[in-house]
């Protein structure tokens, strides 16, 4: 791993060094000033860089704007004890720019933030191993993935705060192709998009969810993505052929309406949706507070459910704007009487503090990565 600090204090560049050392990170180079940092970038590709914002010659929002920075970094991490407002709009540009990821911690840095930034480094490092990012299935590739059954399901977890019990999982789509292996979203999802097959795609998770949970000693609640083009078919009908199929009650299915896209339901959705609803079908706006949802859907459509967005949980024991958000989001659905879950939950001490403001329900890694339906079954003694 190649580490880059940036940082005019030499007492703060030394601890960071002292902490790095610690964990095993020699190969760490360090500059004093933006343009140093440039140099270094020209020569080198760093896995992380460690900024400082306030810089001589050139300031940390400058340089992590170059394109010298762009071609060099993959991970930034924002040092700076300047206010929240600076550090955002900075994290927001890094975002915008295409940095893999992007942090913002205080100074003087601590090691457990070191320690919890290298480790989420190493887990992404790792899932990203598995198949080099560029790789995407074109649409002959796709359609054989319908054709030879290769869809899979994973299932990530979701536990009540109370009871500290697993409630329900959320079903995640896979492909497990025979020479490529197991792929992610990010491999095939735009080409479905493209193919206008988002709509088989939901059919089949359901029908695979299903009949998983069929042969559960107890079938748990389990929720599935659903795109607003497919809310536009006869659906009801088939997800209650489907669940009587396999003998499970509807009322244990919901359906999360992603928000990549703005939420432009016409009367014949709102049909669908009404038929879902008497069914016992849950609804619940995903990535709440990100997306396109806006409060007068949250009144007019019959929502069951509220899941805050991970962006807003990353770090939220020390972010105060994400703290307040958050717990707005939590009260909101409190008095609209809507459940709901806090996704990205990763850190303990995040945990604990989300406890506080009246979590009760989260996902996340520090519950359980996704997982397939034999892991999820044995871990949990579900079968």
């Amino acid at each position: 791993m190649k580490i880059l600090i940036v940082e005019d204090s030499l007492l703060q560049a030394t601890q960071i060094q002292i902490l790095l050392k610690r964990y095993s990170v020699d190969e760490v180079y360090t500059a004093y000033n933006g343009e140093d940092a440039i140099e270094l970038c020209k020569q080198h590709r760093f896995d992380i860089a460690f900024c400082d914002l306030q810089l001589p010659q050139i300031d940390g929002v400058s340089l992590l704007a170059s394109p010298e920075a762009q071609g060099s970094i993959q991970t930034v991490v924002i040092l700076s004890a300047m206010a929240d407002a600076a550090l955002d709009s900075t994290k927001s540009m890094c975002k915008l720019i295409g940095y893999n990821e992007v942090e913002a911690i205080p100074k003087p840095v601590a090691e457990a933030h070191i320690q919890r930034l290298l480790s989420s480094y190493k887990r992404i490092q790792t899932a990203k191993s598995i198949l080099p990012a560029e790789v995407k299935l074109n649409e002959q590739q796709t359609l054989e993935a319908f054709e030879n059954e290769w869809f899979t399901n994973a299932y990530q977890t979701q536990h009540d705060v109370e009871q500290a019990t697993l409630v329900g999982v959320e079903v995640l789509a896979r492909i497990m192709h025979p020479e490529l292996g197991l792929l992610t979203p990010f491999h095939f999802m735009d080409t479905l998009r493209q193919l206008g097959l988002m709509d088989r795609l939901f059919f089949t998770l359901l029908e695979l969810a299903l009949k998983d949970i069929s042969s559960m000693r107890k079938p748990i609640h389990f929720a599935i993505n659903i795109e607003q083009s497919t809310l536009k078919l006869e659906i009801a009908d088939q997800v209650a052929s489907l669940c009587a199929k396999y003998n499970i009650d509807p009322s244990l299915l919901t359906l999360e309406i992603t928000e990549h896209e703005t939420i432009l339901l016409d009367a014949h959705c709102y049909k669908n949706i009404a038929k879902l609803s008497m069914l016992g079908v849950g609804l619940s706006v995903d990535d709440f507070g990100t997306g396109y949802a806006s409060l007068s859907q949250l009144s007019s459509l019959p929502f069951t459910e509220l899941k805050v967005d991970r962006s807003f949980v990353n770090n939220i024991s020390e972010n105060k704007k994400n703290q307040i958000l958050t717990k707005a989001c939590i009260n909101l659905a409190e008095n609209l009487g809507l459940s709901c879950i806090v996704e990205g939950v990763e850190q303990q001490q995040d945990l604990e503090y989300l406890k506080t403001i009246g979590m009760t329900k989260y996902q996340g890694f520090i519950a359980s990565k996704p997982a397939s339906f034999s892991e999820l079954t044995s871990v949990n003694n579900l079968k």
